[in-house]
């Protein structure tokens, strides 16, 4: 008698390295180590000599989002334990963080703008074969990591991943990015690479069913912690799937929530920077994986931060996944990864790097990549992209975080493009200060005054109303601020509100108002059609 069965809409997923939350910096094997030695290790170190303070002041609803660790003190054991494995296991990757403020050092000191070719051999042994050392034209040192290469060592440590699910009974879920996450009685995890053909198998189970037996014989054969039954992940009952047909000569536009967007023609469907919820029996107005089409065509990734290459929602969106662009990195800078590199490791094959300005084609949609100026703290990434969408003769704009630095930008573009008919943008106008993303790859120690200056802001009201004139936006949309609850995971804001985010995107929209021009502030779903 047959037996089929599907993932249950209120299964999550947490990708983990070394039992911590994998974003995209713990995906580069460089990024990795210097997070798990610079960030990691001292936040559970912290935990262990002062595990009182950190589960006191979690609470408070100031440290959402800090680097407190929400666990309770009965796991101060689970933590030493995690410290010792961390330094028997990946000894070489402390090795490897060592070897890179070394050379770091070496170079302030030694490279004054004479050749580099004798200081080949004063660079640590842990990077010998791995790094080329190079000048600016201002003659300031610095190295370029041969990225590819490193996937292929043993600093790339596909062993340290794992597969944690569990049922999402409330919308709100912990912060993820300051705690190490252990199996328990609620959660499974699985102890295999994400680009294992299981995770593919599982995740395409919200669509398509399998035999229960084919799978409990899978799930048997995996190394598995934690106490959650493996049939409670599943049901008999098919999805609800929502997502009708487009009409022959329309342009459907969904919101995804936070930064997600979704362009549909009968033809085609390409997405920006998806991150799903989760269904549960929490009835809200969210887009959950019940949601989407069979097939998408393309997706298209602004840039490296976690709420926009959002690796949670991507690997289980693989089976349905065509192709994923992203913007080119600088090829070997630490700061700036490769996305594509990360994507392959991954499972994913058909990865395109584009250039700025680069355009390509899906059946009747054409995607542009457009400049992507700001919000990464005057740190040279290369890496980002907003996007260009044309189809029917409407023109979308997601511009994600950009901000208006230099007009004149803005002003060529539109020479080159012409108006826009929705536009899309990011108003994250008070982002965390340098430390906050880039202060586990800093070699030395930068001033308090720097730090606070340097931050990592999107547009504020006046730069975007800048941007919107520019191409003359037909209609204006602000999204990517991080406001709906289910997000908070990752997001780690909690809005009041006169919080000055909120404060300039009501100033934007009230101006599109007052000139006739359909405006919002986005939160959970939004649908638009266009003929």
């Amino acid at each position: 008698m047959s037996n089929h069965v599907y993932l249950r809409p209120d299964v999550y997923f947490e990708p983990l390295f070394n039992k911590w939350f994998m974003w995209p910096y713990l995906m580069s094997p460089a990024t990795a180590a210097m997070n798990l030695v610079n960030q990691h290790m001292r936040s559970m170190k912290s935990f262990v000599a002062n595990a009182k303070i950190h589960a006191k002041s979690v609470k408070a609803k100031s440290m959402t989002g800090s680097s407190l660790m929400n666990l309770p003190l009965s796991q101060v054991d689970d933590v030493k334990q995690l410290i010792a494995k961390s330094r028997d296991q990946y000894g070489d990757l402390f090795e490897l963080v060592d070897a890179i403020s070394e050379l770091d050092k070496m170079l302030l000191s030694e490279a004054k703008g004479m050749s580099l070719e004798p200081l080949y051999e004063k660079i640590p042994d842990p990077l010998r074969g791995l790094v080329e050392l190079c000048y600016d034209l201002n003659n300031q040192p610095s190295f370029r990591l041969i990225e590819s290469l490193f996937y292929k060592t043993s600093y790339y440590k596909e062993c340290a991943q794992s597969v944690c699910l569990g049922r999402l009974h409330s919308s709100e879920r912990k912060f993820v990015l300051s705690t190490p996450r252990f199996a328990d009685d609620d959660h499974l995890h699985l102890n295999i690479p994400l680009n294992h053909p299981f995770v593919n198998t599982l995740f395409s189970m919200r669509d398509v069913p399998q035999e229960l037996d084919d799978i409990a014989a899978q799930f048997e054969a995996l190394d598995i912690e934690g106490s959650l039954s493996f049939e409670e992940l599943f049901t008999t009952t098919p999805p609800k799937k929502t997502a009708k047909p487009v009409e022959q000569g329309k342009v459907e536009i969904d919101y995804l929530g936070h930064a997600g967007l979704m362009v549909r023609t009968a033809s085609a469907t390409v997405m920006v920077d998806p991150v799903l919820a989760y269904m549960n029996d929490e009835e809200v107005n969210k887009v959950t994986f019940d949601d989407l089409p069979d097939s998408i065509d393309c997706v298209m990734v602004t840039h490296t931060h976690m709420d926009h290459l959002c690796i949670e929602t991507l690997l289980q969106l693989k089976h349905k996944i065509k192709q994923i662009a992203v913007p080119k990195s600088n090829s070997g800078m630490l700061a700036d990864p490769s996305m594509k590199l990360m994507l392959n490791a991954l499972g994913f094959s058909n990865v395109v790097e584009v250039e700025d300005l680069d355009t390509f084609d899906h059946e009747d949609i054409t995607i542009t990549a457009m400049p992507f100026l700001g919000e990464h703290a005057d740190v040279n990434i290369r890496s980002k992209s907003a996007w260009l969408i044309e189809s029917k003769g409407k023109k979308i704009m997601a511009a994600a975080d950009s901000s208006n630095i230099d007009p004149y930008l803005y002003k060529r573009l539109n020479d080159l493009y012409g108006d826009v008919d929705v536009l899309f943008i990011g108003m994250e106008c008070t982002g965390g200060p340098l430390r906050w993303l880039y202060g586990a790859l800093l070699t030395s120690p930068v001033s308090s005054e720097v730090n606070e200056s340097r931050r990592f802001n999107g547009s504020d009201y006046k730069a975007a109303s800048s941007i919107a004139a520019a191409f003359n936006a037909k209609s204006v949309y602000v999204y990517a601020l991080g406001i709906e609850p289910w997000f908070g995971y990752f997001m780690g804001i909690s809005y009041n509100e006169d919080d000055e985010q909120l404060v300039q995107s009501k100033m934007l929209v009230d101006e599109c108002h007052s000139k006739g021009i359909p405006a919002k502030q986005l939160q959970g779903r939004e649908h638009w059609v266009f003929s």
